[in-house]
């Protein structure tokens, strides 16, 4: 045991008289040149640029997405649809969709959304169930119904069976919608159409209630 403790001993003062010992390095030696430092010469555009001239105000905050369209806000939370594409009419808040979209095509995908006032176009990955959601303006029927949600089960019925005949009423989270047709459901906010146009996947049924799951996080002010 003494013969190993020896031993030991003697390794340890070899790595401590190695460590000791003096470098023997010149300037000569250093080829690294640190006298030209880079500079990439790009310009940057303003954030607020990604969105075109009369878009969409669009905040993102994490996986909220924000939008104000001058009449309505509509937050919409993604967390639970991660793939699910979420665009706006604002690149940069929707900067991860964007990425997916053939470069070519980016910009005119953009400018479609504008022009036809969608708000959110949503692309699930998985089914290839399309979501459009986009607000109209208001109507006499709108005016006089002011928030569907707040409507009692009376004026409901009136509402389903009158104006929109054969509509079934819906709930997705606190917002109630009208189901008008196999592929559209209408709420009505502030006097103003929140309408959400589905489809794509080859299965309506499962497409609606994968869209009535997904706008149960939709909240419309």
């Amino acid at each position: 045991m003494k013969k190993w403790l020896i031993a030991i001993v003697i390794l340890m003062l070899c790595c401590a008289s190695a460590y000791a010992e003096t470098l023997e390095v010149n300037p000569e030696d250093v080829t690294l040149d640190l006298s030209a430092a880079h500079h990439a010469d790009v310009e940057l555009a303003d954030q607020a640029a990604f969105a075109n001239a009369g878009a969409d105000t669009v905040v993102r905050d994490g996986t909220n997405y924000i939008v104000d369209t001058g009449a309505l806000k509509l937050k919409l939370n993604m967390a639970r649809y991660p793939s699910v594409l979420c665009f706006t009419q604002d690149k940069y808040a929707s900067f991860e969709a964007y990425l997916a979209v053939d470069p070519a095509k980016l910009d005119e995908l953009l400018n479609w959304l504008i022009t036809d006032k969608i708000n959110f176009f949503l692309l699930d990955l998985e089914t290839n169930m399309e979501v459009y959601i986009y607000t109209h303006e208001a109507d006499n029927a709108s005016l006089m119904i002011g928030n569907l949600s707040t409507l009692s089960d009376d004026n409901m019925n009136v509402v389903t069976s009158r104006i929109f005949p054969g509509a079934t009423a819906l709930q997705a989270g606190s917002t109630r919608w009208i189901q008008a047709s196999d592929s559209a459901m209408l709420t009505i906010v502030n006097n103003q159409y929140v309408v959400v146009e589905f489809g794509g996947s080859g299965d309506p049924a499962g497409d609606l209630q994968d869209t009535l799951a997904i706008v149960s996080n939709l909240t419309i002010e």
